[in-house]
């Protein structure tokens, strides 16, 4: 991309800024587990989503992406998280758990 920034897009989006390639760069390494990774775990949620069901060693589940950029290509590292609203039990079956009072 640098190599046509100037014929491209500099006339709309300014010169190419030196910072961007190491942006760029950092956001191509993050998914190298050579360059290390983050576990993220919530011990107070894990618990309360084990306690507002009634079954044995229930598992709650959730989706967690990992997003390094801003709107602007800035460094920004932040986390997209979906979280089950229950858990499952038995390998298979899933039990919704009590709605928390906000």
């Amino acid at each position: 991309m640098e190599s046509v920034w100037e014929e491209r897009y500099q006339s709309k989006y300014g010169f190419w800024r030196p910072y961007i390639t190491n942006v760029i760069y950092r956001y191509l390494d993050c998914g190298d587990p050579h360059f290390g990774f983050a576990r993220v775990k919530c011990g107070d949620c894990s618990q309360y989503l084990k306690e507002s069901v009634s079954v044995d060693d229930p598992i709650p589940g959730a989706v967690i992406a990992v997003q390094t950029f801003g709107e602007f290509l800035n460094f920004n590292p932040h986390l997209h998280i979906i979280a089950s609203d229950g858990c499952f039990y038995n390998n298979s079956e899933f039990m919704v758990g009590i709605e928390p009072n906000a």
